[in-house]
């Protein structure tokens, strides 16, 4: 039934995701869990606490055990550490951040004079060199960033060679290290916005000045391949616009060496911004993460500036996550009708999920972006008609889903026919409710798409009990087998992830048996007590899909209101 498709908030400024994978065998009591956590993060977010006041997880797991394996897998959230520090080599205990960073007062070299930006890596604030007396971009980083010493150099070692980058296109980092407690990078100062805020309100850029803006991005992304660098986080907000109109590349708090050394690569690590994240950042998999990926997040940028939204975005990140591994975007001209048909091809083979399918290099996104500005034909062929019936099932899952169960049961019911060389008397109703069946689905689809309204999924469930309940009491015989199509519609109604769209398909399947029974066309003819059964396993499917529903919703609302904060 293919994955959420929920409304789409405004657009606005998306925190930096870092998750790590582990084990995960949360309990039920989700409310104690919830002021368990919440006192944690509060006890580290105090100004008032010493680092003896708080509270470290094992001591939380000790106080709740039967939470311990939830505790751990959030306590892995980078969001939940917000006030610690880091950890520095020759320290076996985090401390917490000294408070009291704000402009107006010196750190270090610098004056900090005023902030001028925030995300998930830290806040960035102009500030002026003392001794030198030139405005630069001071970025106070997390401590929350380095969970371990590892980490730590890691970071260390990756900005000093960010720091030797000498590029037209690239904000250059002057000096990195630790004052009053806190990690800092110095950068180029650029005046001019970024690229996030041009397209903020869904407002896209004339397309020859997306390809322009991209191609030079494309240019500054082969340097740091060339460098061998790997940004893993390029996005609207990472690109500024100096005072000539000429993008800059900045945001290197997530760059990666491109060694075959990755023992300091956290295995299960999500690392990047949902909206623009590669499948395979997507994963966790960051032994695939390769400059390839960054082919991606090219992309992604080129679908925002095209269309005025990235190619993914739901109302949690998490469902954000799903939709770039499982689902096509929409075709930019879908959006925009008037995008260049070789500028759309460009960019949806940026985003291809196999990272195989993409360009080899950004180098060769940069060229074809110059084909196109000169009029010249690109290299990019167009996709076969297999691969666009493909993309195209990817863009609508629960859609595709519907249509591929309704042909087969038309299948099944015509070759039945075909077999008895009669038709039964309800032979062309049942093919009626199959057709209307899936003609009232395209239509649904369409309005998701068009409108992306809330109510969309529930009409569809109501569709979906309503034409599966008509085709059992079309049924010739006994119906009492196709009983089983109706937990397999709660099951399924679970992929929207949603308890109360879970609830209303429970309701709609157990009043259709109820019906069905009352009118003789369930369980004919057995004993009372197999009905009985059937609401039953309906009761138990309901609770068991709503269940697992509702934890998976648990986690999604924790981190959300992580991240919330995160981005403040």
């Amino acid at each position: 039934f293919g994955a959420p498709q929920e409304r789409r908030p405004p657009r606005h400024r998306q925190p930096t995701l870092a998750i790590i994978h582990r084990p995960l065998t949360p309990s039920n009591d989700d409310d104690r869990l919830f002021g368990v956590l919440d006192a944690y993060v509060a006890s580290l977010q105090s100004e008032d606490a010493a680092p003896a006041d708080v509270e470290l997880p094992d001591e939380l797991v000790e106080k709740c055990p039967e939470l311990a394996g939830l505790l751990d897998c959030l306590d892995s959230l980078e969001s939940v550490r917000t006030s610690w520090s880091g950890v520095a080599p020759s320290q076996g205990t985090p401390t917490l951040v000294i408070p009291g960073i704000e402009a107006g007062r010196p750190f270090g070299e610098y004056d900090l004079l005023e902030e001028i930006g925030r995300g998930g890596m830290g806040v960035v604030y102009r500030a002026r060199h003392r001794a030198l007396q030139t405005n630069v971009a001071l970025k106070l980083i997390r401590g929350s960033q380095f969970a371990a010493s590892d980490e730590l150099r890691r970071f260390y070692q990756e900005a000093r060679v960010a720091a030797g980058l000498d590029h037209p296109q690239i904000v250059r980092v002057h000096a990195v290290g630790e004052q009053e407690g806190q990690h800092f990078l110095a950068m180029d100062l650029v005046e001019g916005p970024n690229l996030g805020s041009l397209v903020a309100e869904g407002r896209p850029l004339d397309p020859a000045r997306a390809a322009e803006i991209m191609a030079d991005i494309a240019n500054a992304v082969q340097f740091l391949h060339d460098s061998g660098l790997i940004h893993r986080d390029l996005k609207p907000s990472n690109v500024l616009l100096d005072a000539a109109g000429r993008p800059r590349l900045t945001d290197f708090g997530l760059i990666k060496l491109v060694t075959p050394d990755q023992r300091h690569t956290v295995s299960g690590a999500i690392i990047g911004t949902p909206d623009y994240m590669s499948p395979e950042q997507a994963r966790g998999h960051n032994g695939e993460v390769t400059p390839i990926s960054d082919i991606y997040g090219l992309g992604a940028v080129l679908y925002e500036l095209l269309t005025g939204r990235p190619p993914f975005h739901e109302v949690s990140p998490l469902d954000t996550l799903l939709c770039v591994l499982e689902k096509e975007p929409l075709l930019p001209r879908q959006i925009v009708p008037g995008v260049p048909r070789d500028l759309e091809q460009i960019c949806l083979k940026c985003l291809e999920k196999n990272p195989q399918r993409r360009y080899r290099s950004a180098a060769e996104v940069a060229a074809d972006l110059n084909r196109h500005l000169k009029g010249e034909a690109i290299t990019s062929t167009a996709p076969s008609a297999a691969r666009r019936l493909l993309r195209w099932g990817r863009r609508n899952p629960a859609l595709v889903s519907r249509l591929a169960g309704l042909a087969a049961a038309a299948v099944i019911v015509q070759t039945n026919v075909w077999l008895d060389n009669v038709a039964a008397p309800n032979h062309m109703a049942v093919m009626w409710v199959l057709m209307i069946w899936a003609g009232l689905s395209f239509v649904l689809q369409q309005i998701q798409w068009r409108t992306e309204s809330e109510g969309v999924p529930f009409a569809w469930t109501v569709v979906d009990a309503a034409s599966f309940t008509a085709l059992v009491n079309l049924a010739e015989g006994p119906s009492s087998v196709l009983v089983a199509g109706y937990p397999l519609l709660i099951v399924a109604s679970g992929l929207w992830f949603r308890v109360r769209l879970v609830t209303l398909m429970s309701v709609a399947c157990i009043t259709a048996c109820l019906w069905l029974q009352w009118t003789g066309r369930l369980i004919p003819e057995v004993p009372w007590h197999y009905f009985i059964i059937v609401m039953v396993v309906l009761l138990l499917t309901w609770a068991a899909v709503a269940f697992q529903v509702y934890r998976i919703r648990t986690l999604n609302r924790y981190f959300d209101r992580q991240t919330a904060r995160q981005s403040r």
